[in-house]
């Protein structure tokens, strides 16, 4: 699994700071691109139009890369995770 998100540094983004931490609490590896320093804001508003909040996350699994959205939908997605895994 591959978690790929886009955030902010300038100014702070809280959310960005949350989605970070939900993978470090569930030992995702994640890789960021920020915004002003790894991708100009132009060119992310260019990639996603009618994106207005960061961070934005997708997740790659089997080949297959799948848009989660923002930090709410990412703690949903996140918990999906946790309930699958104790089902096993």
């Amino acid at each position: 699994m591959k978690i790929m998100m886009y955030t902010r540094n300038d100014p702070p983004c809280p959310y960005c700071e949350g989605a970070k931490l939900i993978c470090s609490v569930n030992g995702y590896d994640y890789e960021q691109n920020i915004i002003g320093e790894d991708i100009m804001m132009e060119d992310f508003m260019e990639m996603y139009p009618g994106q207005r909040t960061v961070p934005l996350i997708f997740v790659t699994e089997d080949g297959f890369t799948q848009k989660i959205g923002g930090y709410q939908e990412f703690k949903k997605w996140s918990d999906q995770q946790s309930v699958k895994g104790m089902s096993l």
